[in-house]
């Protein structure tokens, strides 16, 4: 009889732990990057910087090596585990990859893929190139409601953002800075008041020359560097804190993420598709954090190659569970964590998930945006402009044909006349 056991054990424990992951969804934000500008007192201007303001580094191409080397391949490409999901190899209808149009996000996604995707057999087009094209897709940054809909003219969040200066919150942490935001502004010699809103120029180059060991302008301190990161992180929050404010800024990306499960467990033309992968920014990965409830005024901002992960599993009885994860990138050094979503409680189904976003998703971008009255000026404007092209043509046809008859009883009093 024991030996009869074990088989019997074993195929409980195969059972209760059957359950396959069908589809994930990835943002995650660039690597490291020089800074997007800087302040008049700051010794390290943009000739300290190859590429110039806003590009990624070496280093930020080595974190998004690092992060599909480290992190990527072994969750989703390791077979035999309940994450395993892609082929070794590249495989065109598995995986999607799509990016902001920007420099350093583009570069960020190519990177992630050189790592993921090394060619073998026929996909080696040229001999010692450890490297073949993936392609990466974007749109211009103008257009980009899924991932840039806050940077996109927006007049609706424009006004929410003003708002948001009269919370209390926000009052508060004004105040409590009063004295270092007038001492930075002196220092730094700019000619604007600093608040909340707008510490980040002075806080994010002092980050960037500290992140390459560059030394700071005497009167930089530790102390006042902290004070500012600390309010930039709490003005990343209150950016992408409040339901109108998640429907323009999360809600098309996360609209996105839902179609895609529905599509995946409906059989449906995306079926085939195993992997979304998003490059985006810091600003980008806050939001949908934000949005599903797992950001507050006293989360560190993500990191250079941070990730959240989508995931949506297969259960063994049928069921399905979504379920998102979240690793500060290869520099934290910390683990994946799990995220419990606060309004979805394990095991959030399908069902319930759809449930906790759809409410998050505009029903139409651009009136909500408050774009349409925008659009609508825009098409009668197109419309008069072809009323009056219209109207020109009109009247240059009957000066020709007065032309034409004066001309024909011309022709009629003095046959030698050239014909019209």
């Amino acid at each position: 009889m024991p030996p009869m056991r074990a088989p019997v054990v074993l195929c409980f424990i195969v059972a209760v732990s059957a359950r396959q992951l069908q589809l994930a969804s990835l943002v995650f934000r660039h690597g490291d990057r020089s800074p997007d500008r800087t302040f008049p007192t700051d010794p390290h201007q943009v000739d300290e910087w190859p590429q110039g303001w806003g590009q990624l580094t070496q280093m930020g191409m080595l974190q998004h090596y690092d992060l599909a080397q480290e992190l990527l391949i072994k969750r989703y490409m390791t077979k035999g585990t309940e994450t395993f999901l892609l082929s070794s190899s590249y495989e065109r209808d598995e995986i999607y990859v799509r990016s902001t149009d920007v420099d350093r996000t583009l570069m960020s996604a190519e990177c992630q893929m050189a790592a993921l995707y090394k060619p073998t057999g026929r996909q080696v087009f040229l001999e010692n190139l450890d490297w073949q094209p993936v392609p990466i897709h974007t749109v211009p940054l103008a257009e980009d409601k899924l991932l840039r809909g806050f940077s996109i003219d927006c007049p609706r969040y424009k006004e929410l953002k003003e708002e948001y200066k009269n919370d209390a919150d926000y009052l508060e942490v004004m105040a409590q800075n009063k004295d270092l935001f007038a001492r930075v502004k002196k220092n730094a010699g700019i000619d604007y008041d600093l608040n909340p809103s707008n510490s980040y120029q002075i806080s994010d180059p002092l980050f960037c020359e500290k992140q390459h060991n560059l030394t700071w302008a005497d009167w930089v301190t530790e102390e006042d560097f902290a004070a500012l990161f600390k309010v930039n992180d709490f003005s990343i929050y209150k950016l992408f804190a409040g339901k109108e404010i998640h429907r323009i800024t999360a809600g098309p990306f996360l609209g996105e993420v839902l179609n895609h499960m529905e599509a995946k467990q409906n059989g449906g033309k995306l079926e085939a598709t195993k992997m979304f992968v998003y490059s985006a920014h810091d600003l980008n990965v806050a939001a949908f954090l934000n949005a599903l409830g797992l950001y507050g005024p006293d989360t560190p901002q993500p990191p250079y190659a941070s990730i959240m992960m989508i995931e949506l599993y297969l259960q063994d009885d049928g069921s399905t569970s979504v379920e998102v994860y979240y690793h500060m990138g290869p520099e934290a050094d910390g683990p994946t964590e799990f995220m419990a979503l606060p309004e979805c409680p394990s095991p959030c189904t399908l069902e319930k998930f759809k449930a906790f976003v759809t409410p998050l998703i505009p029903d139409d971008f651009d009136k909500e945006c408050q774009l349409s009255s925008k659009a609508t000026k825009s098409k009668v404007g197109i419309i008069a402009g072809l009323s009056v092209s219209a109207a020109a043509v009109v009247v240059a046809l009957v000066v020709l044909v007065v032309w034409c008859h004066r001309r024909g009883q011309r022709k009629h009093r003095f046959p030698d006349t050239d014909k019209c």
